[in-house]
């Protein structure tokens, strides 16, 4: 709660409008109010919505650089390094690896056909990080960092009254990696964008970042690893804490018909991870 009143009482200050105002705080009890938008959810994206993303990740990377920006918290599950992004995958993977022997089709896609993509996506990343003469752990340089929600696109946001876009949830709000916020923004399972679109946004995050010399090669080099990683978040609800949290919020679930669901969302993942490992699929 706090991160996100944090981020947007910053984004307000700086006169950004296209984000809810936060009102208040009682941070013994918990509680925040922040400004209602009245809209609905997005459901067909429009190649102007990709415009307004742009345009909103352009003032964020913006904003970096002005006062205040630089005592903001690292973004929930920042990747700075290509290790970092390896790290989280197989911390991930060992978690489900826990629950796969009483989960058969969790077992198939963990104990084949994944394994093989996770090394030729680490090795197309150590192949960029020799060619650019860095270690594979060392962390992109602070200069070259952006603001970001961490969780960013259309899935996080409504059409107002007006038609203008308001994004919403900034819970995991702060400096990021600029080519995990580049290459998630296409990958999410919860958008559905058309190709075009999707040319659309990576050309305008290429132009916004273009500050850093590397990030055309980088984001290119770890977009599989950033596939693999929603892979195994995909995967979350054959974790029962996940599950039992999900029904809190979703009394009427049937677990058999979501864990279906979550498993052809992760196969699709890993699909794109195998195709971004043959050649980046948005752009040359």
């Amino acid at each position: 709660l706090g991160t996100e009143f944090r981020a947007l009482q910053f984004l307000s200050d700086n006169g950004v409008a296209s984000v809810p105002t936060p009102l208040a705080i009682d941070r013994d009890n918990n509680l925040a109010l922040f400004q209602w938008i009245e809209g609905s959810q997005i459901g067909h994206v429009t190649d102007s919505d990709i415009t307004a993303a742009i345009d909103f990740v352009r003032t964020l990377h913006d904003l970096r650089k002005v006062d205040g920006a630089a005592n903001l918290p690292p973004a929930s599950e920042t990747c700075l390094s290509p290790a970092e992004i390896v790290q989280q995958i197989v911390s991930r993977l060992e978690t489900l690896q826990e629950v796969a022997q009483e989960e058969p089709q969790l077992e198939v896609l963990l104990g084949g056909r994944i394994y093989p993509v996770i090394q030729k996506a680490i090795s197309l990343a150590q192949e960029f990080c020799e060619k650019s003469g860095q270690a594979f752990e060392t962390e992109i340089a602070p200069e070259y960092r952006t603001l970001s929600p961490s969780d960013f696109g259309f899935h996080n946001a409504r059409r107002d009254l007006n038609g203008r876009i308001v994004f919403v949830d900034f819970e995991y709000f702060g400096w990021e990696e600029p080519a995990k916020l580049g290459a998630e923004f296409v990958i999410h399972p919860g958008m559905t964008l058309s190709e075009d679109q999707k040319y659309h946004f990576i050309a305008g995050v290429d132009a916004i970042y273009r500050d850093d010399p590397e990030y055309h090669d980088r984001v290119r080099a770890l977009f599989p690893l950033y596939a693999l990683r929603w892979c195994m978040i995909a995967l979350n609800e054959f974790l029962p804490d996940r599950w039992s949290r999900r029904l809190l919020a979703h009394e009427t679930l049937d677990r058999a018909v979501t864990l279906d669901e979550q498993l052809n969302k992760a196969y699709r993942l890993l699909d794109i991870a195998e195709k971004g490992i043959e050649g980046f699929p948005y752009g040359s």
